[in-house]
């Protein structure tokens, strides 16, 4: 039978086994659900308990690590698509080389936001990320970090993307807000 959804309480997710024949899940299955072409142990990890928030590594080499996986730094394919169209436009708006200034501010822009993208996409699935095999490795699913360390990093970030627009003309600046 596919799988398409399953509810389990938090309970039952943190035992340290899933019994078979606990009540404490829901599995939901049928023809509704049937489409599906994942099956229920791709998707979800029952036997991986995320690491507790009291456990927190004390150094801080682990914790920045924990922050630039969090806004994927270790998966770079994002920023190469988002700043192929954004050179490509600078390029054709400048009709030639554009002024470094405005580059710099493009790239780092592209950069800082969608970090901050990563980071509040993570708080807005806090609940869903857990128990999805591809996400329950994050920072914040995994319990490494906490939910105000990433609404922190996601302001943060947004903070220091504004900051950068407001070196660039005025006009820029109105059409930023």
């Amino acid at each position: 039978v596919y799988i398409d959804s399953l509810y389990c309480s938090p309970a039952a997710l943190l035992a340290e086994k899933m019994d078979s024949g606990s009540n404490n899940c829901v599995v939901l299955a049928g023809p509704r659900y049937s489409r599906s072409n994942i099956f229920l142990h791709s998707v979800f990890y029952f036997d991986r308990i995320p690491t507790p928030m009291n456990n927190r590594p004390d150094t801080l080499s682990e914790r920045l690590g924990y922050y630039a996986r969090l806004v994927r730094l270790d998966k770079p394919i994002g920023i190469f698509l988002l700043l192929w169209p954004t050179l490509w436009a600078l390029w054709i708006a400048a009709e030639g080389v554009p002024n470094l200034h405005v580059l710099a501010v493009f790239v780092l822009g592209v950069v800082l936001m969608r970090s901050a993208g990563c980071a509040i996409n993570d708080f807005a699935d806090r609940d869903i990320d857990p128990h999805v095999e591809r996400t329950s490795t994050r920072p914040l699913a995994a319990g490494l970090i906490s939910v105000t360390e990433t609404l922190f990093i996601f302001v943060l970030l947004a903070l220091l993307a504004f900051l950068l627009v407001m070196t660039l003309n005025t006009l820029t600046r109105w059409m930023s807000v």
